[in-house]
């Protein structure tokens, strides 16, 4: 059964400790719980991947699709450092993302103070675009210097899935 997919086979085991064939049994159920294991989190790791790339993919893709039309204006170098950024951002998710697969997020050296508001703020402008092309504007209230101790890109990404959710339900014109 389990050749054909079926990750819950597993081989009874009888009482019998000193049964040969009951101790491969034991390995064997062993063996296929660290391989239903292994594909649950390769599974996860792939639908958390196409979650967090979504919203910088799109940006990126509405600044690409508006710059013919503001080749001539300020907007069009601002609309390029948009893109530069979340391409930047698109890179260290990606590794992140990986490694996260690889190491379950093993915590050294990851932790530092992180300027929540300069953050939220860098967001917000990002997001500007987007929510502009669904006739929707973004704000954010945040009191300035606001800083906790944490992890920059899992912050990060928790706050640009906020933003990206906000817009996604919230109705046209708000």
């Amino acid at each position: 059964k389990l050749t054909y997919g079926d990750l819950h086979a597993r081989i009874a085991i009888t009482r019998d400790e000193k049964d040969v064939f009951n101790q491969l049994a034991h390995v064997f159920n062993e063996m296929a719980d660290s391989l239903e294991r292994l594909i649950y989190f390769e599974k996860r790791l792939l639908t958390d991947i196409s979650h967090e790339l979504r919203s910088p993919l799109t940006r990126i893709g509405l600044a690409t699709a508006i710059l013919p039309m503001k080749r001539d204006s300020d907007d069009f170098d601002k609309n390029i450092r948009l893109i530069e950024s979340e391409i930047e951002q698109l890179n260290v998710m990606v590794g992140l993302l990986l490694e996260q697969g690889r190491e379950r997020l093993n915590s050294k050296n990851k932790y530092s103070r992180v300027d929540v508001s300069a953050l939220a703020a860098e967001l917000t402008d990002s997001y500007t675009l987007v929510a502009t092309n669904e006739d929707k504007s973004v704000s954010v209230a945040i009191e300035s210097h606001v800083s906790v101790w944490g992890n920059e890109i899992r912050l990060r990404m928790i706050i640009d899935n906020i933003l990206s959710n906000a817009i996604f339900y919230s109705p046209v014109n708000s």
